[in-house]
């Protein structure tokens, strides 16, 4: 009898393993004073496939972006990553050499930084630093390099873009910068591109090209994407699936028609509470009572108990696990149930 696995078998296995897989990443800052440290990321797990979208949405003050940071082994001292794994392509990056690392930063993963008058240097012309992010990863001319970098300022959108890459930063206009720190991130061909914020500076209409920019391009390459954002709006145009994190931990996670249809944690549904919609047209939108203070990354049960009204002691004593709420659907909430919208 042939005991041999089908041909296609381990094809079908490589095809469904995640392009990142990370498990109970913990990173921590010191309070100073010796009063110890503060964990403002406390057991995030994500998975993200190739050619998949991933949402990672919560206010401000959640740990979204030291996430992001902490996965490129980036995070500004004096934080620390103190936990998890990252596995990147079947390599935990936490393992890796210095110069291992700072091939695949800016190479295999690169990242959109939030605000991208601070991504780009004022010194230098948006061409020169485009091409010299592909001078870091590939043996070439300064020529090539910058024909690479004028092709790419093209495939993002800016007109005449041999001529816009002699501009230095503060000659050209927010949108225009943020297509240029996109054309340097994916000068490379990235697997994975880390987009945090990515829109937040920018008019609504400015706002809906970059996002048509990152899926035709993401289209293009084949690349995941980790799309990072405040916005619930926002991520559910873009994701596929959408992780809500709330004060460092995971409330929620679900696939996007899932999440917005029958959300189970509080904290997802009051997100969703305040957005817009044609029901409200003419009312004022309600608000999230409260925001995200560090007293809340201290406490040793669920973190949303202080703003949550389904609050009881067990929630304020002990910490809820994500349990199973549906397949691909996860909840950390004592009282979590899928409530129809």
């Amino acid at each position: 009898m042939n005991t041999e696995a089908p041909a296609n078998a381990n094809a079908d296995e490589a095809a469904e393993a995640p392009l990142l897989l990370v498990s109970d990443l913990a990173v921590s800052f010191p309070l100073g004073e010796d009063r110890g440290d503060i964990r403002v990321v406390d057991g995030i797990s994500l998975r993200l496939r190739k050619g998949q979208t991933l949402g990672l949405v919560g206010e401000s003050g959640c740990g979204k972006s030291v996430t992001a940071l902490a996965l490129l082994d980036l995070v500004p001292e004096p934080g620390s990553i103190v936990g998890g794994q990252i596995i990147f392509d079947g390599t935990d990056l936490r393992t890796l050499p210095g110069e291992a690392m700072r091939n695949i930063r800016g190479n295999r993963i690169a990242m959109v930084f939030q605000e991208p008058g601070t991504a780009l240097n004022p010194v230098f012309s948006v061409g020169a630093q485009i091409a010299e992010a592909y001078r870091l990863h590939h043996e070439t001319t300064k020529s090539e390099a910058r024909n690479r970098a004028i092709e790419l300022l093209g495939r993002v959108g800016i007109p005449d873009p041999a001529s816009r890459a002699e501009a230095y930063p503060h000659q050209l206009s927010g949108g225009m910068r943020q297509r240029c720190v996109i054309a340097m991130a994916l000068i490379c061909t990235p697997d994975l591109l880390i987009a945090d914020e990515p829109t937040t500076a920018l008019d609504t209409t400015i706002q809906a090209q970059i996002l048509d920019l990152i899926l035709d391009l993401q289209d293009e390459f084949g690349m995941a994407v980790l799309f990072i954002s405040h916005n619930l709006a926002t991520v559910s145009e873009v994701a596929d699936d959408i992780v809500v994190m709330y004060a460092g931990r995971v409330a929620e996670q679900a696939r996007r028609e899932d999440l917005f249809s029958e959300p189970s944690h509080p904290y997802t549904r009051g997100l969703i509470g305040t957005l817009p919609s044609r029901a409200r047209r003419g009312t004022a939108l309600p608000t999230l009572a409260g925001s995200v203070g560090p007293g809340d990354l201290q406490i040793s049960g669920c973190r949303f108990a202080n703003r949550c009204e389904l609050a009881d002691l067990d929630c304020r004593n002990s910490n809820p696990p994500l349990i199973d709420i549906a397949a691909g659907h996860i909840s950390a909430c004592f009282k979590a149930e899928r409530q129809k919208l």
